[in-house]
């Protein structure tokens, strides 16, 4: 109060209203409110001397100066000094009444101001939780301005909290207020603009000397920036948790002396274990972990490795045999690094299995399939080797290895000499054709052939065939070449000798076509000639007659012309099939020439009491061909019905001739005799191949070149009730061509080799 007001006033006033008071009355000791005014000073030096002055004033107004000067007389001074002693008392009593009550105001003040200003919302609460201070940060956060806020009874800042702390906050502060602990929470406050940010309300019990909770003091701390963070890290945990669970590996930490404490998702699901599970009495999680999961023959090596990462802080990397949750071991890539701090210290380890049995089985087929090809390279009858897109030897085979006589270790380094190599191996008459045709082959890309003569590793030279292909990319970039080497010595050898044989065979093939072509004569022209000699004989008989018979001699002179040009024919048409001239094929109507071979063999069946039984298909088209030569083919299958059924009694000799249209478009001919059949139907018609004592086998072998000669077929069988069956198809005319056919005795010459 005295503050508020200024000194000189205070120092002033009292002593002239003490003055005032003892002119008036006429009272000194009313100077003694003179004393007061000393007061309004802090310094007590200055307090002494007004007191002083005071009472020297009452000494004045008192006593008379004669009467101060009268000897023997103490009253005067006993009253003076009676006044002074009452005015230091006065004075000292009114100093110290100021002076203590002003130093603990300060203190409040200080404390207050303290209160106020600190960046927090500061509150108090009496032992029965009623509000009795809130700071300014409480009234500016809650009503926006210095205004005190409404706040009587805790209860009362329920509406402030967020619904979902209420709960939560309140029920601790009850708990508190009962047991008086300590009071710590984190909620949602609502302020004046109707947002809710994050406090953290601390509060203490404060207690009497009973120990009695006389108040509470509490700090409620704006933590929202931090909750954000904190939400912030939890979420960035969070994904990054889902992110290794999700991660496709194994992912797993440990302590610095190699504990794990955490382990993925893939982890439990790759294993079928936990961390927990590893909790075994004496023996750590580690070590239980490599009984467990790792494969026995990797456990030691695996497990040595991992230790001495651990010891010497170096990173690991290890692929070993992992056991999955159904028991089967899979072949993983372990790596396992570790995390140091600024001092290098290690304070974590990481560690990821990918799982690459697949890849490792993949691996193990492709080496097998490398040794499969390795080995399929070396065992090939063949000579391999490779070179590079410029020429230079990059592999050679085993098989060239043992060949020539090449060392292996060159083959590993491949830096041998292609120029001496060529002038070792290859035969010096081959030697520049073949660098020649190497080198172009090389500087062209192109692929060579080539044979030559190539030293084996005994010193002999022997015939080599060389063929070398280039390999290129997708964009025709040369990268390899790939040769081989096959050794054809024997087969020169062969072939050398083969071509001497053929050319010795074809002189006796020519010796024996020559007699091929006689016998075939003698054969065909046989039976013309002996109706020329039956003619002759008849037409000497009816000269010879008397009187002779010039009608019959004539007729057999006719006969005798004919046979003699059907002999001719018969030459001529040899002379086609056995060399190559041509000769016309005309349109030939098959009943009109089973017609004309039977009555040409007339005689020789007569004579061979043959009965001949024809059954021809009336309207048959004719078909293109050779009349004499498909006449020749009649012929030879009746005579050899004939010499079939010589030995069969002479009522039973029957040969039936039939013809008929089948397919369509082709006719069949078919000759059956009731002889004793044949043995082998399949050889009958090679050549020389006879089922007669004196036949040549000529006749049925001229019949198929005939046939084939004109598109047809010729087969032979043994009847159903016994004898032979010949049967032979020609083409239509329709349906055939005419043409000029050049056919040669391929055929029989062919068969006669065999």
């Amino acid at each position: 109060m005295f503050r508020n007001v200024a000194r000189p006033v205070l120092a002033i006033f009292p002593l002239l209203m003490a003055i005032v008071l003892v002119l008036v009355s006429g009272e000194p000791w009313l100077l003694i409110m003179g004393v007061v005014s000393v007061c309004a000073f802090d310094a007590w030096r200055i307090g002494f001397i007004g007191a002083i002055f005071v009472t020297m004033l009452f000494s004045l107004a008192h006593f008379p100066p004669a009467h101060l000067m009268t000897e023997g007389d103490l009253s005067p001074a006993m009253q003076t000094a009676l006044f002074g002693g009452a005015a230091l008392v006065i004075f000292t009593v009114i100093r110290c009444a100021m002076i203590f009550p002003s130093k603990a105001d300060d203190r409040m003040r200080f404390a207050a101001a303290i209160v106020d200003n600190m960046p927090a919302m500061g509150w108090s609460l009496n032992g029965k939780g009623e509000y009795t201070y809130t700071n300014k940060a409480v009234q500016n956060y809650v009503t926006g301005n210095d205004r005190q806020a409404d706040l009587d009874d805790w209860k009362n800042a329920i509406p402030l909290v967020h619904p979902a702390d209420v709960e939560q906050t309140f029920g601790r502060l009850v708990e508190c207020l009962a047991s008086g602990e300590d009071f710590v929470t984190d909620c949602r406050i609502q302020g004046h603009d109707g947002s809710y940010r994050w406090f953290r309300a601390v509060a203490r019990a404060a207690r009497g000397a009973k120990g009695d909770i006389t108040g509470w003091y509490g700090t409620s701390v704006d933590i929202h920036e931090q909750k954000l963070v904190e939400e912030a890290l939890r979420e960035s945990e969070r994904e990054l948790r889902q992110l290794v669970d999700a991660i496709p590996a194994l992912i797993w930490c440990a302590t610095p002396e190699g504990e794990p404490f955490y382990a993925n998702k893939q982890v439990k699901a790759f294993a079928g274990i936990a961390i927990g599970d590893l909790e075994v009495p004496n023996k750590t999680r580690l070590r239980e972990a490599l009984d467990v999961t790792v494969h026995p023959d990797d456990r030691i090596r695996v497990g040595d490795a991992m230790m001495r990462s651990f010891s010497t802080g170096t990173s690991f990397a290890e692929i070993y045999r992992l056991r999955r949750h159904d028991g089967v071991f899979r072949w993983v890539d372990s790596r396992l690094a570790p995390l140091c701090d600024d001092t290098g210290k290690i304070i974590r380890w990481y560690g990821v299995l990918i799982d690459i049995d697949e890849s490792k089985q993949a691996e193990e087929a492709l080496r097998a399939s490398e040794r499969q090809l390795q080995l399929l390279v070396d065992t090939v009858p063949v000579m391999v080797w490779c070179a590079s897109a410029s020429g230079e030897p990059t592999y050679i085979n085993r098989r060239l290895n043992d060949y020539a006589g090449i060392r292996a270790e060159k083959v590993d380094q491949a830096r041998f000499d292609r120029n001496q190599q060529i002038d070792r191996l290859i035969h010096p008459d081959d030697r520049e054709r073949f660098r020649r045709a190497l080198v172009d082959s090389f500087a062209l890309g192109r692929p060579f052939t080539l044979r030559y003569r190539h030293m084996r590793h005994d010193g002999h030279y022997r015939w080599a065939d060389s063929r070398s292909e280039p390999l290129r990319d997708g964009d025709g970039r040369l990268l390899q070449w790939y040769t081989v080497i096959t050794d054809i010595d024997d087969e020169t050898r062969m072939q050398e000798e083969l071509r001497s044989a053929h050319e010795r065979l074809a002189s006796a093939s020519k010796a024996a076509s020559l007699s091929e072509l006689t016998a075939s004569i003698a054969h065909e022209v046989n039976q013309p000639l002996a109706s020329i000699v039956a003619s002759s004989q008849a037409c000497e008989h009816w000269l010879k007659a008397d009187p002779p018979n010039i009608t019959r001699a004539i007729a057999n002179v006719g006969r005798i012309t004919r046979d003699a040009n059907l002999a001719a024919d018969i030459i001529r048409r040899i002379r086609v099939l056995f060399f190559r001239t041509s000769e016309t094929r005309t349109p030939v109507s098959i009943n009109e020439l089973v017609l004309d071979v039977c009555r040409l063999m007339e005689n020789e069946l007569a004579v061979n009491a043959i009965q001949i039984k024809t059954g021809p298909d009336d309207g048959l088209p004719s078909v293109i061909g050779d009349r004499i030569q498909l006449q020749q083919v009649l012929v030879n299958l009746i005579r050899n019905g004939i010499d079939a059924m010589e030995r069969m009694p002479p009522e039973e000799r029957v040969l039936e001739i039939g013809s008929r249209l089948i397919a369509g478009n082709r006719i069949s001919v078919e000759v059956r005799d009731q002889g004793s059949g044949m043995e082998d139907p399949h050889m009958i018609f090679e050549a020389f191949y006879s089922t007669k004592a004196n036949g040549k086998g000529i006749g049925l072998a001229i019949c198929r070149s005939i046939i084939e000669a004109h598109d047809g077929e010729i087969r032979a069988e043994n009847g159903e009730n016994g004898g032979a069956v010949f049967t032979f198809t020609l083409p239509i005319s329709n349906q055939g061509k005419i043409e000029e056919t050049s056919r040669d005795a391929t055929t029989i010459s062919t068969t006669t080799a065999r």
